[in-house]
């Protein structure tokens, strides 16, 4: 986790309003086993164009994303908060489902998707995010985005993860908080 102190005084009469954009660390992917996985959902997206501040000192807090899940059996890590003091707080997202472990997605920000076998995706929390997919039979469901749902499995292709939404904070329109796409179905090796 990362972080540091953000202050509003003189140089702009306070209070005063400010375009304030948060969003949390990702949930990571669940691991690569037997099966196939599921995506990480996005973090948590909280957007204010105008949020009203006070000259006072806010600690701002920049969450990481979910760490890699360690062996073959293992639920992805949910991302960590992210926030603006308490004015803005974001949810860290969902950490992906993992086959013979917990194959649903986890819930988060955005939830995670889903490992194979016809799971469903964690949930995503309101205002935030929205739900990981469902998996097919044999493939994992993307994680869920800032603006949409993941996307469910669909034979033995994995789901694309749920798209992010656009803002213009920087300046020009950039698109942040997708999901992650769901794992294909592992191929066998062929005789040859």
């Amino acid at each position: 986790m990362r972080g540091g102190i953000i202050r509003f005084q003189e140089a702009k009469a306070v209070p005063a309003t400010v375009w304030a954009l948060v969003i949390a660390g990702g949930g990571q992917g669940g691991s690569v086993g037997a099966g196939a996985s599921g995506g990480g959902g996005a973090g948590g997206y909280r957007e204010n164009t105008a949020l009203t501040v006070t000259a006072t000192a806010y600690t701002v807090t920049i969450g990481l994303g979910g760490d890699a899940a360690p062996g073959s059996t293992v639920v992805g890590e949910n991302g960590e908060n992210s926030s603006l003091g308490a004015l803005l707080v974001s949810t860290g997202g969902g950490g992906g489902g993992s086959t013979n472990a917990a194959d649903s997605g986890a819930a988060g920000g955005s939830g995670g998707g889903s490992a194979d076998g016809s799971f469903s995706g964690g949930a995503g929390t309101s205002g935030q995010g929205n739900t990981g997919g469902t998996s097919s039979a044999t493939a994992g469901s993307g994680g869920g985005g800032a603006s949409a749902v993941g996307v469910n499995g669909s034979g033995d292709n994995g789901g694309a993860g749920g798209a992010g939404t656009a803002s213009s904070i920087s300046g020009s329109s950039v698109t942040r908080g997708g999901g992650g796409g769901g794992m294909n179905q592992p191929q066998q090796p062929q005789p040859t």
